[in-house]
């Protein structure tokens, strides 16, 4: 049984090179069975492609799960938790890519305790081993958190305070990293939280002492240094390029929208802070024209329904991207809501951290004649 769940999760922090756009994705095909029959409603299955932490739908037939799913990462990441009599038992897996693949959990004492692996990787062991390591500095941060979210909002000394447990957590498991020099899990669990805690020559040569040569073209190599090179981002300089699908599956990319001003817009339906800045680009939206302007939102959201909801009901009627990490690491988006406005030029005029987006209304305002 998992008390809390730390590869995947994503929390306030987000955890958040140079070809990771050029990435293709291959399939994972995987089942899962169970000798226990199980509630379906009780379990959640979670998949991370590389790309993104999501929750996903599935059928249960004959205590059977069929999962096929694009994978842009080395190894596809499923987190399986089933909740019985209010205690939550987690297991993760790495599911290897263009073959069929299984998890057979056997009959057991408890949920998910005994399994089976055809072409699947067993990381629970790892991440064990992490969760004892940072236990004192996750518990500080998720105990506080909880107790003040509602509070939280424009309030600077709780916030501060957040920003502070953050660090401490994020440098808690950069030290489980480099006392496991060589290790994948290290690898995956490095990419996930590096944080502007530390120089991009600090990062870098954590990186470059921690893990060897071999793992210089792995997916998460690449990812690591797309994020360490976002950090570095600075207004006045070039905007990176990107590209994704919009919720609608229509490309969206720097080069379809030059020659005007755009407002990248980082936020996530459970982020408080995102919702109350929304309104400024409501209304921003309506002032100028998409001739002059153009907003697209990326949202670290894993579950498309309260994402979907939040954009009905926050009336963000402008291009929207659903949970792309890699793109989040282009721009070194480690915390949220963060916005960046480019000009038509595609050079990078301001960055804006927390909720201070009225600073982009106000530039626009001086800027923009229509």
């Amino acid at each position: 049984m998992s008390k809390f769940r730390t590869p995947l999760i994503f929390g306030f922090f987000l955890i958040i090179s140079l070809f990771a756009n050029k990435t293709f994705a291959n399939k994972i095909d995987l089942t899962i069975r169970f000798n226990d029959p199980i509630i379906a409603k009780n379990l959640t299955v979670a998949v991370d492609d590389g790309h993104g932490y999501r929750f996903i739908n599935f059928k249960v037939k004959d205590n059977t799960i069929s999962i096929k799913e694009d994978i842009y990462a080395t190894y596809g990441t499923i987190e399986l938790n089933y909740k019985e009599k209010g205690i939550h038992f987690r297991k993760y897996f790495w599911i290897e890519k263009q073959k069929k693949s299984s998890i057979t959990f056997l009959k057991s004492s408890k949920p998910l305790g005994l399994f089976i692996l055809r072409n699947a990787l067993d990381m629970n062991v790892e991440n064990d081993d992490l969760e004892k390591f940072i236990e004192k500095e996750w518990s500080d941060f998720t105990n506080f958190l909880t107790e003040n979210n509602e509070r939280m909002g424009n309030n600077d000394s709780i916030r501060k305070v957040v920003f502070t447990k953050a660090r401490a957590l994020n440098a808690k498991k950069l030290e489980f990293v480099k006392q496991h020099k060589g290790s994948f899990f290290s690898l995956w669990i490095f990419q996930r939280y590096i944080t502007e805690d530390y120089s991009k020559d600090e990062l870098l040569n954590i990186y470059n002492s921690t893990f060897p040569e071999k793992f210089n073209e792995l997916f998460e190599s690449q990812e690591a240094l797309r994020k360490i090179n976002g950090y570095g981002l600075k207004a006045g300089e070039k905007c990176p390029s990107f590209s994704s699908k919009d919720i609608n599956g229509k490309e969206v990319s720097l080069e379809r929208v030059r020659k005007k001003y755009i407002i990248l817009n980082f936020w996530a339906s459970w982020c408080k802070p995102c919702i109350e800045e929304m309104p400024v680009l409501v209304e921003i939206s309506k002032k100028y024209p998409k001739e002059s302007l153009e907003i697209i939102s990326f949202s670290s959201d894993s579950d498309y329904r309260s994402f979907e909801k939040s954009v009905q009901k926050l009336r963000m009627g402008w291009t929207n991207v659903f949970n792309n990490i890699s793109i989040n690491n282009t721009f070194g988006v480690h915390s949220i809501p963060k916005n960046i406005l480019v000009d038509p030029d595609g050079k990078i005029v301001l960055i804006i951290d927390s909720n201070n987006i009225k600073e982009i209304e106000v530039y626009l305002e001086k800027n923009v004649h229509f």
